[in-house]
């Protein structure tokens, strides 16, 4: 059950976890899972494990559908199964495993670049946002392609109670056909909705990568696997009036009782508990890791949904022509919002942190997660 009001009734198209092990000096395993999140406990367990069967790095992303059981423990989101949690890790080791049967040697890379402006909305200013698409394509030992796409996968609405991947079951199924395995990675899409929504919203975005994909500029690259990892300590900040709130929330939540009432009630009980027990925690550790693919590309990973806007910001400042933002990567904090973005981000900065945390991070989260992901990309130049 990924909502607590709303229990599928039936899968719309299978949900997957896509390993693809890349091998030169180095193996690294990239894995996708069709989940809202990664938690950082499953992140570790399966990093620990992929380091002792010889995978020198380890990234594990959400495509962060809106439609699968829950993985992370969101307030009035679902409880997490921790039966099918435990099967959820399981089907991951499985896949690297098989992944490393049928490794990748990076002989013969090519990367695609395409416009697919038009498909999306930027949903904090209200307008069309400049949105490519990047393909990495590897002729191995088996064709695999990665799909950078920043969108979320929220085409089916608020209310579609099937299993589904939303338009990656467009892309799984348009690669498959082709026989080449596709592995999709969402990326700077904290504040990017679909333009268009339902089943047939699905085709249009679908449609309109693969669109942009064919008139895209493909270049050939010289592989140059390498990779880097960096950890980042965030602070987080106290809320203030804390009891006036619990209170305000309490009788909310008895008048008008909708998952996001409820939700803030929860929350504040929760912070209040923890206050009490001396349990709060001030700091967030997470890691950043980059995986240089060629003298001309890399992927960057952070585990938060991150705003377009500093998306567009790290790849128009980063050492290599084409950066691949992987979003929603070994572990999940929430969104990081351009701070010029405050005044309008009520949701994401405002409210967004209460339903799987207790405290907000501090205003300066977004400058040391940047400044983290362009350092860890310009190591890789040197």
């Amino acid at each position: 059950m990924g909502r607590r009001d709303k229990i599928y009734i039936g899968i719309r198209d299978k949900i997957y976890c896509r390993t693809l092990v890349l091998k030169q000096d180095v193996a690294i395993a990239l894995v996708s899972c069709d989940v809202l999140g990664i938690p950082s406990e499953v992140a570790y367990s399966i990093d620990e494990y992929a380091r002792r069967i010889g995978i020198n790095n380890t990234v594990i992303m959400a495509t962060h559908t809106h439609y699968a059981p829950a993985t992370i423990q969101m307030r009035m989101a679902g409880n997490v199964d921790q039966e099918y949690l435990k099967l959820f890790e399981d089907k991951i080791k499985g896949s690297i495993e098989e992944a490393v049967n049928r490794l990748v040697s990076v002989m013969d890379v090519t990367i695609t670049e395409g416009d697919a402006e038009g498909l999306c909305m930027k949903r904090i200013v209200r307008r069309p946002v400049k949105n490519n698409v990047i393909m990495i394509k590897f002729n191995g030992n088996a064709k695999s392609v990665i799909i950078n796409f920043n969108c979320h996968p929220i085409t089916l609405g608020p209310y579609y109670r099937y299993i589904s991947s939303d338009y990656a079951s467009y892309i799984y199924n348009y690669f498959s056909e082709r026989g080449i395995e596709a592995l999709f990675i969402n990326g700077a899409a904290g504040d990017v909705n679909p333009g268009v929504s339902g089943e047939d919203g699905i085709t249009i975005i679908g449609e309109g990568i693969i669109r942009a994909l064919n008139r895209g500029e493909t270049m050939n690259l010289t592989p140059q696997l390498e990779a880097r990892t960096v950890n980042v300590t965030l602070t987080k900040r106290m809320e203030r009036l804390i009891t006036m709130k619990r209170i305000y929330y309490e009788l909310l939540s008895r008048v008008i009782k909708t998952p996001w009432t409820l939700a803030m009630r929860d929350w504040s009980r929760d912070l209040i508990n923890a206050i009490r027990r001396g349990e709060l925690a001030y700091e967030e550790r997470v890691s950043i890791t980059g995986i240089k693919v060629s003298r001309e590309a890399a992927i960057v990973t952070c585990p938060c949904e991150l705003s377009s806007t500093l998306g567009e910001a790290i790849m128009s400042k980063s050492p290599f022509k084409y950066t691949v933002i992987a979003g929603y990567a070994n572990g999940y904090i929430g969104y990081i919002i351009d701070p010029a973005l405050a005044g309008r981000a009520h949701y994401e900065l405002g409210e967004s942190y209460r339903f799987h945390d207790l405290l907000p991070l501090s205003k300066d989260s977004a400058d040391k997660i940047v400044h983290a992901m362009l350092g860890v990309l310009n190591d890789l130049t040197k």
